[in-house]
């Protein structure tokens, strides 16, 4: 698995499985090139978007409380906080589901550089200005405001800072605890750096490169969407307790069975992590088996977490590098051979539907999609992006694999989903994100 990391773009790198109820670890490289440390199990990451996990595993185990229900409206618990449009009808689930509505990574580009407490709530106070693709409880679009709201909902309940109400419903009963949101705690710790690859091809640290960073990795109003730093130790820890509901010597179950299970149905049809969209994970399918996951991104970092309940398996990859996908898509891939399974195969159909009826401009808050070119079969997708993850244009040639789905013809990693919303205005999901048709 490590022999996979290219050096040249990726320093460091940690790898956790469990399969047939054997635990195995592998690590490589070096924790930053400024300052190289060898990488082992206890190094700190950042984990991006797999943040998401634990603030979902909080919100669930505030419901088995009864202090939340799924089907609770937002607005009245949310203390302060104006939701705009959203107030009537806006729900925990929908949160936990990406379907509140909002185009979600306005957020990343307005979060508050404040350090202070107040961060999170000042951030979604702003929840009346920012654009929306329609009310929730509409289609899945991936939404890292919502997410940051969610947040700010649990820090009402609890009457506690995020991170502290974190560290009391899931870290510490889970024994987590290299697990932290802190530099000041990270510190104490042996602490990766993120990198990018610089145009000559030179590895550098990362530096505040991104809106929603500072030279800690994450904006503390940004933590519920994107805040943990943990290690590979932990994280496989983590896995497994959603695997088998099972903790660390000596740790307490943050959920029943029940609750955690519940987490893992698939409630929505997504798109970018995965096919369907449970509270908080991304389902996926190889050999007809359910595969959750998440992946998370940010600062120079990649990681990912998969849990296949089927095979009673778990496997967790991190990377010090903004080259990281690269590396993590072929731990993935090793991992799916080592279950004895593979990604289902691409069937592509004659849709029924016209490919020219979807041709035009859509947008979302950093995205511009140019549908063009289409035959009876397929259609052409130009991408402009402006955002800080995905930046420039490329293009590609995308075949029907159902009535609103599409796969790369050679780039079977581009996918996108088409559907209209309750006024009829079409929209296209690329990257899990809604974009509306102009």
């Amino acid at each position: 698995m490590v022999s996979a990391r290219d050096s040249r773009s990726v320093p460091g790198v940690a790898v956790g499985v469990v399969i047939d109820g054997s635990e195995s670890y592998a690590t490589g490289g070096v924790t930053n090139v400024e300052h190289p440390l060898p990488v082992t199990i206890d190094t700190l990451f950042q984990l991006g978007s797999v943040s998401k996990t634990f603030t979902a595993t909080a919100a669930m185990a505030l419901v088995e409380r009864n202090e939340l229900a799924l089907g609770d409206r937002v607005a009245p618990l949310l203390r302060g906080v104006d939701l705009g449009e959203a107030a009537s009808s806006l729900t925990v689930e929908h949160l936990l589901s990406h379907r509140g509505g909002w185009q979600g990574d306005w957020a990343l580009f307005n979060a508050p550089a404040s350090r202070e407490s107040a961060a999170l709530a000042e951030l979604a106070s702003q929840a009346r200005t920012v654009p929306r693709y329609g009310p929730p409880g509409g289609p899945f679009s991936y939404d890292n405001f919502g997410w940051c709201v969610l947040g700010a909902l649990i820090e009402s309940v609890t009457d506690l800072n995020f991170d502290a109400a974190i560290a009391e419903l899931v870290l510490r009963p889970l024994g987590l605890h290299g697990t932290t949101f802190w530099a000041d705690d990270a510190i104490t710790h042996r602490v990766s750096a993120g990198h990018s690859v610089g145009q000559d091809g030179t590895l550098l640290v990362a530096r505040g490169t991104e809106p929603w960073a500072d030279r800690w990795p994450c904006r503390r109003a940004l933590w519920p969407t994107g805040g943990v730093v943990s290690s590979v130790s932990d994280l496989l820890a983590w896995a497994q307790f959603h695997l088998t509901g099972e903790t660390r010597a000596g740790g307490t179950s943050p959920l029943s069975d029940r609750g955690r299970l519940a987490m893992q149905e698939p409630l929505v049809p997504s798109g970018g992590q995965g096919l369907r969209a449970g509270l908080g994970w991304h389902l996926r399918y190889a050999s007809g088996l359910a595969l959750l996951s998440h992946t998370g991104a940010g600062q120079g970092f990649f990681a990912q977490v998969v849990v296949v309940p089927a095979c009673g398996s778990v496997m967790v990859a991190l990377a010090n590098s903004s080259a990281g996908p690269d590396f993590v898509d072929s731990v993935f891939d090793w991992y799916l051979q080592a279950l004895g399974t593979k990604a289902d195969p691409v069937e592509y159909v004659t849709p029924r539907v016209n490919p020219a009826a979807l041709e035009g401009t859509y947008r979302a808050v950093t995205r511009e999609l140019q549908l063009t070119d289409a035959t009876d079969k397929t259609i052409r997708v130009e991408v402009v992006d402006s955002g800080p993850t995905w930046h420039g244009t490329t293009s590609s040639t995308l075949g029907f694999v159902g009535e609103d789905a599409l796969v790369g013809i050679d780039e079977p990693d581009v996918r996108m989903q088409v559907g209209s919303l309750a006024g009829g205005k079409r929209w296209v999901r690329f990257r899990g994100r809604i974009h509306i048709e102009d």
